[in-house]
């Protein structure tokens, strides 16, 4: 689960930057499970970064302007 989320988000890093910074999150938080022993606080985290790079994920894939290229008035 953790390497599918990691290279789905990392693989789209010339499309959207927010996706790919939670890759690079995700990638942190696994790494840090992996010499940690603090699971139960980093565990909630990593949902909470799933959840937020799926859901940039859906924007792009709907043709949401991404939020830096918008015009404001």
């Amino acid at each position: 689960m953790m390497a599918g989320g990691i290279r789905s988000f990392l693989g789209e890093r010339k499309k959207n930057a927010y996706v790919c910074a939670c890759g690079f999150c995700l990638l942190a938080y696994t790494v840090n499970n992996f010499f940690s022993f603090q699971q139960a606080m980093s565990t909630p985290t990593i949902f909470a970064l799933f959840g937020m790079g799926r859901a940039f994920q859906r924007n792009l894939a709907g043709g949401a302007e991404r939020p830096d290229k918008r015009k404001i008035k």
